[in-house]
């Protein structure tokens, strides 16, 4: 009996590590840096858990559109190359009952070597419109809709 109470305790825990509620802005923000981080370090534990199940990525002019399983997938594939970096800057976040919409700009730092410079590192900047969604106890990213700014190389010697 105690072996089982222990085993329960551990499972429903073990989701809060990577859930949270989104009462305020502040936690609103702490879960979508746990999303930009799982997407840097290919965790796909997390973003199973973090995505809603009908979560949906419309990329740049909707030259891809993704599904939770499709970003998992890809995160998980032994060729992903992740970002170098990803930090991204809030702009507004809107909240209307149980849900939040965050606004922003995002910059993504990733190895483009070129002929010219081997050290190359293109920075891209997205402006991005997240969509969160209150299920309950916690809350989930349900949609992501992303426009490229700009792209600038950089070298890495800089």
């Amino acid at each position: 009996m105690k072996k089982f109470l222990c085993l329960l305790i551990f499972v429903l825990l073990s989701g809060e590590t990577f859930a949270l509620p989104c009462r305020n802005e502040a936690q609103l923000r702490e879960l979508d840096r746990r999303y930009e981080n799982a997407i840097l370090v290919s965790d796909a534990d997390t973003l199973e858990k973090l995505l809603d199940d009908k979560y949906i990525w419309v990329h740049n002019q909707v030259s891809m559109i993704e599904t939770k399983r499709d970003l998992i997938t890809r995160v998980s594939d032994d060729t992903y190359a992740p970002p170098l970096s990803r930090k991204s800057s809030y702009q507004r976040a809107s909240r209307r009952d149980g849900t939040w919409v965050l606004m922003g700009v995002t910059e993504v730092n990733q190895a483009k070597p070129i002929e010219s410079n081997p050290n190359n590192i293109r920075m891209n900047r997205y402006f991005f419109t997240k969509t969160y969604v209150n299920t309950g106890r916690y809350c989930r990213l349900i949609s992501s809709m992303t426009t490229k700014m700009e792209a600038i190389d950089i070298s890495a010697d800089s």
